[in-house]
């Protein structure tokens, strides 16, 4: 799979792996010197946030940057992996970590390490803006997160986002005042006084 999206994006195109913390270590090891030829940007939640040892151990044996902190929510989640210097970049969610203000101190202490910014957002519009608002105001941002489409997070209608994507995969701030979100609330209301209902998987 690695190797056909190398293939799809070219030499050019960002590729990334995400070990979803779901890969042994002595796993995520030897597939990380399988990964290399393929000059992937960097392996995605390399393990389950909390035990720092696990992190040091992956940094000291694969040669591919290392990306987490969309779990983490604090200053104090991501400060160990700042400290230990075993993280190259980080991925914290702006809807996960208190907002705005909590992600800007975060990306804020990455700074002190020269350590990016890749933020991790799947989310609604609103999420979508805030994160890109943080990333235009910091000096080391990596890459962004965006899924427009997501129904999950955007219900068709209730919020809009105006923006463009260029070709090259560049966006801008979306436009208008506050963070350029527009949202439907006669829709909003007519939505939140239908009854609920759940279908469990």
């Amino acid at each position: 799979a690695i190797k056909a999206a190398r293939d799809r994006v070219g030499p050019d195109g960002a590729v990334m792996f995400d070990a979803h913390s779901a890969v042994p270590a002595a796993t995520l090891i030897q597939l990380a010197s399988r990964l290399q030829p393929y000059d992937v940007l960097f392996i995605e939640e390399p393990a389950v946030p909390g035990n720092i040892e696990v992190f040091k151990r992956l940094k000291e044996q694969i040669r591919i940057p290392l990306a987490t902190g969309e779990r983490d929510r604090t200053i104090w989640g991501v400060l160990p992996y700042l400290q230990e210097r075993c993280i190259d970049i980080l991925q914290p969610d702006c809807c996960h970590t208190g907002g705005i203000s909590q992600m800007k101190k975060i990306a804020t202490l990455a700074e002190a390490w020269f350590v990016p910014i890749a933020p991790h957002c799947t989310a609604t519009f609103l999420g979508i803006a805030a994160s890109l608002h943080v990333v235009s105001s910091i000096p080391l941002f990596l890459i962004h997160e965006f899924y427009p489409q997501n129904a999950g997070f955007n219900a068709p209608g209730i919020t809009r986002m105006a923006y463009e994507l260029d070709k090259d995969g560049y966006i801008g701030l979306p436009p208008g005042p506050g963070l350029g979100v527009e949202v439907d609330e006669k829709l909003l209301d007519e939505q939140a006084a239908k009854p609920q209902t759940y279908r469990w998987p």
